[in-house]
């Protein structure tokens, strides 16, 4: 429980408090081309919330989840035309490895 307690701390401190959400490369917010991104912002709302609803994590986190999730709904997802529901906004690469070609850097993870 101590490393999803230290997660949590973690998150919540990252969040765009505006938004509610996290950037791509999170811990550089100001980051030239850095952006909001959908699919790790689904995990950690998922993550929180689940914690919460089983007691593993503090009622605090709740907040962290919802203000998440609001910002999911606000900014990610589109229902088309034909009333299917689409999330936008997940990330186009990710790993590591593959040399040169997944080097870990920040230009590669906004590549």
């Amino acid at each position: 429980m101590d490393i999803l307690n230290r997660f949590a701390d973690a998150i919540e401190k990252s969040q765009e408090k505006k938004s509610g959400l996290w950037y791509q490369i999170m811990d550089m917010p100001d980051g030239k081309g850095n952006y909001l991104e959908a699919s790790a912002a689904n995990m950690f709302v998922y993550t929180l919330a689940k914690g919460v609803r089983l007691g593993y994590l503090p009622q605090k986190f709740e907040d962290v989840a919802s203000k998440g999730y609001e910002g999911i709904k606000k900014q990610f997802l589109e229902t088309d035309d034909k009333g299917f529901l689409h999330l936008n906004g997940t990330v186009s690469v990710a790993g590591l490895g593959g040399k040169p070609y997944r080097d870990g850097s920040y230009d590669y993870y906004l590549s």
